[in-house]
């Protein structure tokens, strides 16, 4: 499911030796790691300290002097990006609205924030715990987006994934600053 959003962001051709790169909700780096040696630099963002001990030992396989690391969440950087991804972190976030303008903050102008995620679901998706979105609908990131003053945005079907014999749309959401 990560390679799908991989495959979409080296097919947009955004991510080059000049491109500074922020990830939120980094995980492993299943996605960010990917980019290693095309970017100039990538901060990769969690608020879990065992993703991140994970991704540390995958990076020891690989020369990453490139990458930071921040354990934190986006109001942790301080930093600004050419380009933000945000992968299966975004049904975790309580407020979506003061997100997305922590992102346009850190994005420079015609910076992209490239965002995967679920379609709205009816909640077995996360079937142990509650999460604060049950994913989204795309009148409503649209509309979010439209009010933070981004433009240009964009969202198309990205992966069918499938648990416990049910299946869940991804998106693929592309906004510019």
């Amino acid at each position: 499911m990560a390679f799908a959003l991989v495959d979409k962001i080296k097919g947009q051709n955004l991510i080059d030796k000049h491109t500074d790169v922020i990830e939120i909700g980094c995980g492993t780096g299943l996605v960010g790691l990917e980019f290693a040696n095309a970017a100039h630099h990538i901060t990769m963002v969690d608020t879990s300290e065992g993703m991140l001990q994970e991704l540390r030992k995958k990076m020891k396989d690989k020369c990453c002097e490139n990458i930071s690391i921040v354990h934190g969440d986006i109001s942790q950087i301080h930093t600004m990006a050419s380009v933000i991804i945000v992968f299966m972190t975004l049904h975790h976030i309580e407020d979506i609205e003061q997100f997305v303008t922590e992102v346009k903050n850190r994005l420079i102008d015609g910076g992209k924030v490239i965002i995967g995620d679920l379609y709205t679901e009816d909640g077995s998706f996360h079937p142990n715990f509650k999460v604060p979105h049950n994913g989204f609908s795309e009148d409503e990131l649209t509309s979010i987006f439209q009010r933070q003053g981004f433009k240009d945005t964009t969202i198309e079907p990205l992966t069918t994934i499938e648990r416990e014999d049910k299946k869940y749309k991804l998106f693929i959401l592309t906004s510019t600053k």
